[in-house]
This record gives structure tokens, C-alpha cells and sequence, in this order.
């Protein structure tokens, strides 16, 4: 048996994120026919570039799996510039 969901006040304050009113706007353009990229939610329709999926093999490899939150490294500073 489903009970019913009860929402807090604050989850019910809540509005889609802005992206996703973009796609919704892009998708309605596609379906018109429309020529439109996808770059703001979800899988890229190009293909990886090999730096980028060597790279992450490599973070991979090493560990380093985890959120960076775009830190100020010397590191980061220097490679990503």
C-alpha cells in the first residue's frame, strides 16, 4: 500500500534548476526541426577527445576519484589554465 508523500516547506520552495528549462526549450526547438547542439545537461554529442579520456584513465589509475571543487592548486593552476 502507498502512503502519501508529505513535503517539507522548504522541498516544496523548490524549482527546477535552470538547465533544465534550457534543455526543455531546446528539445521544443528540436522537435520543430530545428538544428541545436545539446551542451547544457547530459552527454555531449561529440565524441571524447583522446587528452581527455587518457587523463582521466590516468586519475583513475591514481586514485584520484574523488570532488575536487575546482581547488587553487599550483597544480591545477598550472595544468588548467
Amino acid at each position: 500500500m502507498m502512503h502519501p508523500i508529505s513535503l517539507s516547506a522548504f522541498a516544496k520552495s523548490l524549482h527546477a534548476e535552470t538547465a533544465f528549462d534550457v534543455l526543455a526549450i531546446a528539445k521544443a526547438l528540436k522537435a520543430k526541426g530545428k538544428d541545436v547542439v545539446e551542451l547544457q545537461i547530459g552527454d555531449s554529442p561529440f565524441a571524447t577527445p583522446a587528452s581527455a579520456r587518457s587523463a582521466g584513465i590516468r586519475a583513475i589509475e591514481s586514485h584520484q576519484t574523488h570532488l575536487l571543487f575546482f581547488a587553487r592548486t599550483s597544480r591545477l593552476s598550472r595544468d588548467y589554465r
